[in-house]
Order: C-alpha cells, then structure tokens, then sequence
C-alpha cells in the first residue's frame, strides 16, 4: 500500500488532499487449473477546502500528532455576549475505484468505482459539539463482483443525492 497526503492551513481557510494504492495478492487458479499468483491493485483519492465564516475561527493541526485537532470557536454558543460558536463552509470531491482489468487468471475484479462531491455546513457550538448538514452527489459505476473479461457485464450505473445531518459530541479528552 502506499499513502500521499497533503494538508494546509491558511487563517480561516483549510486544505487537505490524500491519494491511497493498495495491492493485494492472492492465490488461484487459472483456467487450466494450475495454482498461480495474482495481485490486483485499487485506489482512492479525495481533496478537500474550507472556509469559517465567523471571524477568528479557524482549525488546528497538531505535527506531533499528525492530525487536525477539535475546532475551538472562539466564543462558544450561549456564551456571555451572545456567542454564536463556528461556522464553517467546505466542498468535498472524493473517489474511489475497486476495478482492476483483466489479471494472470483472467479475471475482472468488478468491484465498482465511485465518485462524489459533497457539499458541507459544519457548526461548531462548543469544542465538544458539531452539528453538520452535508449534500452529497454520488455516482457509482460497474458495481458487480468477480467476471469474465471477455463477457463483462455493467452492472449498472446509479446516481444518488443526499442530504445529511446529523449532530456530535465528544467529551474525551483533547486530541
């Protein structure tokens, strides 16, 4: 397997990208019946920004850890002086692709390929709580299993939207 990924932070606005390869090796037969190897190769990507709009918010990375760290808005909602917490904006474009072509056994992994590009409203009451709405738009090609590659057979093609809420806390300890 290999991982490339990619993060930045400028003020308010947050960037992130990774890609991911993996192999996998496994053993069957070919169609004479003799054992062989075979490894098959699959990937996944996604990129990311965002954007907070309340003024002075912003997210946290933590190099020793190698992770963004909780949002901490600046005055938390219900506060004194009428704090409204964080609000931040975000676009998503993500993929990932379980088909590998014709391999030494020939066969076809058809595990499908998606793609889909989310849209993203993240509030932040508190460092402990997030309540989230996101928008996605998802296509999902060649869903199958395992074919013949001279007789591949689209499963289909499906697309789908989706709007998702949904609300968090998490009172562990700071990461």
């Amino acid at each position: 397997s290999s991982d490339v990924c990619s993060s930045d932070l400028i003020g308010p606005f947050s960037f992130q990208s990774e890609f991911i390869s993996s192999s996998v090796k496994r053993t069957t037969q070919d169609t004479s019946g003799n054992y062989i190897n075979v490894t098959n190769k699959f990937s996944g990507y996604y990129a990311m920004a965002s954007f907070f709009l309340t003024k002075g918010d912003h997210r946290v990375y933590k190099n020793t850890a190698g992770v963004f760290g909780r949002v901490k808005p600046r005055k938390n909602f219900g506060a004194e002086g009428g704090g409204m917490g964080a609000i931040e904006l975000g676009v998503r474009y993500s993929g990932l692709d379980m088909v590998d072509g014709k391999s030494e056994d020939n066969t076809l992994i058809a595990g499908g390929a998606q793609s889909d590009i989310s849209l993203e409203l993240n509030w932040y009451l508190n460092p402990a709580t997030r309540i989230m709405c996101n928008y996605v738009i998802a296509d999902v090609k060649n869903a199958g299993g395992v074919n013949n590659p001279d007789k591949v057979e689209d499963i289909g093609r499906s697309e789908g939207r989706r709007v998702g809420k949904e609300g968090r806390s998490r009172w562990s300890p700071d990461r």
